[in-house]
């Protein structure tokens, strides 16, 4: 009984200081961020975040498998009144000068409507300017 008492608390301490050691980097940190903004300007159609975030190559495929570019998403449309959009469990991976940055988004066409879920994955690049997005991908999950 006391050795597993040892070795159980030995495991939640070698616990403890691993989820530690895997705090992001601030690069990583700086994209969840950017992803974040990212998407509140995509919901209020602010262009020139937009602008800013996607690289002039920038390529997204949609959940209904629709090519567009940098072009067409700054002529999007934001949410509809009353719809709205949230991220969840933003990760960010960087690899020298490109990065992953994957996720769900929630979107919701109203108040009491049922939400859809959405799984994204953006690449980016690390530009002289910081980092900007030049791809994109998402796919529609159940809920």
């Amino acid at each position: 009984m006391k050795r597993t008492a040892i070795l159980t608390t030995a495991a939640l301490m070698l616990a403890s200081v691993a989820t530690y050691s895997y705090a992001a980097t601030p690069d990583e940190a700086a994209l969840v961020a950017l992803e974040q903004s990212w998407a509140k300007a995509a919901s209020t159609h602010d262009v020139a975040v937009l602008d800013k975030v996607l690289d002039d190559s920038y390529v997204e495929v949609t959940a209904n498998g629709t090519r567009r570019g940098k072009a067409d998403a700054l002529a999007a449309p934001g949410l509809a009144p009353g719809a709205s959009q949230s991220l969840s469990e933003v990760q960010a991976t960087v690899n020298g000068d490109i990065a992953v940055v994957s996720g769900v988004n929630y979107y919701s066409s109203g108040p009491g409507a049922l939400a859809v879920k959405f799984v994204f994955t953006d690449i980016y690049a690390k530009r002289p300017d910081g980092w900007r997005a030049i791809s994109s991908h998402m796919a529609r999950r159940p809920m």
